[in-house]
């Protein structure tokens, strides 16, 4: 973290010493331009200069990007470490897990399971609806379609009474495209128009985008 932090903010420094280089070797130009053998060095050092110029530009870049996603994932951690409240717990264990899936499938996993485990404990249905298609979504994520459905299924077995949460028409439309992958269409469109059931008693939201490109 703190080396990141150290190239984000230290590269306007590294761009400003990339073209003074560039610069002295100009003034070593301009006191023997009669030499071709200078001239020759030169263009070798400013196409060298130049490469490594953009090299540093393009990787600062990705840089600043996932530097911008790591406030959130630290934030996510510092609020587990004060918070006390078993569901805002299980909310905040899974919130942290889809961060981290960004970066490291693994660690994601490992706050999903424990947002299932806190879920199950306390008998949130609906943070263990959500934990268990978050785990399929990483086994599908990985190739592990079997491991996918197992999961996606369990959460469709869950008991929930809210008709106007995100599920299960989010597992519903995860299952499609795992049938779509397989060439399974028929049971595409079955999980599909499930979808569409419920999410017709639902306000627009991204799942509404979600289904319609996967209906495309």
């Amino acid at each position: 973290y703190c080396c990141l932090s150290k190239l984000v903010f230290g590269f306007p420094r590294i761009v400003l010493y990339a073209f003074i280089k560039l610069l002295k070797i100009n003034c070593v130009i301009s006191f023997s331009g009669s030499c071709n053998v200078y001239f020759n060095r030169y263009l070798i050092q400013r196409k060298r200069m130049i490469r490594s110029l953009i090299l540093i530009i393009v990787f600062a870049g990705l840089t600043c990007v996932l530097y911008a996603q790591t406030p959130a994932i630290e934030n996510l951690k510092a609020k587990l470490e004060t918070e006390w409240r078993d569901q805002e717990r299980a909310d905040l264990y899974y919130q942290l897990g889809e961060q981290l899936y960004n970066f490291n499938f693994e660690q994601g996993l490992q706050h999903v399971s424990r947002s299932l485990l806190v879920s199950r404990q306390m008998g949130y249905l609906f943070g263990e609806a959500r934990a268990l298609t978050s785990i399929g979504k990483y086994y599908y994520f990985i190739g592990d379609h079997a491991k996918a459905f197992d999961n996606y299924r369990k959460a469709l077995r869950v008991p929930l009474n809210d008709t106007l949460s995100a599920y299960p028409a989010e597992t519903y439309i995860r299952l499609s495209i795992i049938h779509r992958i397989e060439a399974q269409l028929d049971s595409a469109h079955w999980y599909l128009a499930k979808a569409e059931r419920t999410l017709q008693r639902m306000p627009a939201n991204s799942l509404h985008a979600s289904y319609y490109a996967t209906y495309a």
